[in-house]
């Protein structure tokens, strides 16, 4: 199987403060899943992968996303395809505007994550023999091989953990990441705790994940912005910003609704009239875009 892969990541080196190269296990998956935002790159990327090394710095704050959905890693139980891949525990669901909710089935142990089934029910990929895409412990330097069979025939992949350090975009800044690559030209950069895939690069392009469970500072690792209450009853309060532009969007990036805070400090955002369902908060700050996932009831 032949893939042509264009990778639109780029990285530089520039001096940060030294800290210890992450070690990927099984205990870094909470329990209970990780729910974000998905975002695809749509352009201002340059065209070199990221570079390998420990304390990196991956600068991809001239990047523009478009928010395109939401991605739950979450246990296989409860899920609608779940009794046709018995072995899988863990799954990918994955609800992209346009196109609709995929789940990839995973089987996921003490040595590693592998894929049962990609794509289901759209364009179910089944592989005959798992796909190892994660070895646990994984730790810089690492390298590991798998064999796996689809539809395509069998393929030979080798794996390797290549690189450490901190991204930057306009989404957030992610600190401790371990970059994760593939001979077939995947390039994942994992968080650990908890764990999942902040940045995903294929053939099929460049999407961010977002986590959607925490705070605005939580993702940026600044002083602490909380919008709340999360989910909301036509009031949401936001707590924390200086004073800037912010505006609210649906999930497939239309928009809500506009203002301008004037003043730093707790913000009241009158939500009367806003339809039920999931929203995006964004605010224009200094720093860069800042972006929270909400619910309106």
């Amino acid at each position: 199987m032949t893939r042509n892969t264009t990778l639109l990541l780029t990285a530089c080196i520039a001096t940060l403060p030294l800290s210890a190269q992450v070690s990927l296990t099984l205990g870094d998956i909470s329990p209970t899943g990780v729910q974000t935002n998905v975002y695809l790159l749509t352009g201002g990327a340059p065209s070199a992968p990221p570079s390998d090394g420990i304390n990196q710095s991956w600068d991809l704050t001239a990047a523009t996303w478009q928010p395109v959905g939401t991605m739950f890693f979450r246990p296989a139980a409860g899920t609608p395809y779940a009794a046709s891949y018995p072995a899988a525990n863990w799954a990918w669901e994955i609800e992209l505007s346009g196109i609709g909710t995929t789940y990839t089935y995973l089987q996921v142990d003490a040595s590693g994550m592998y894929v049962i089934a990609d794509r289901v029910p759209l364009d179910t990929e089944l592989y005959t023999n798992t796909k190892k895409v994660l070895q646990f412990p994984l730790a810089y330097g690492n390298t590991f091989a798998d064999v796996y069979q689809s539809t395509g025939g069998p393929v030979n992949v080798n794996w390797g953990y290549t690189g450490h350090g901190t991204l930057l975009t306009t989404l957030g800044t992610f600190p401790d990441l371990a970059k994760v690559w593939s001979d077939e030209g995947d390039i994942l950069l994992w968080n650990k705790t908890p764990l999942y895939p902040v940045v995903l690069a294929t053939d099929d392009g460049v999407r961010s994940f977002v986590d959607a469970t925490v705070s605005i500072a939580d993702v940026n690792g600044g002083r602490s912005v909380l919008a709340y209450p999360n989910p909301c009853t036509g009031l949401l309060m936001v707590d924390g910003l200086d004073a800037a532009p912010w505006r609210i969007t649906d999930l497939n990036g239309r928009l809500i609704r506009t203002g301008t805070f004037t003043v730093t400090g707790v913000q009241r955002i009158d939500l009367s009239g806003l339809e039920a369902g999931s929203y995006l908060f964004l605010s224009d700050a200094a720093t860069g875009t800042q972006v929270l996932r909400f619910s309106n009831l």
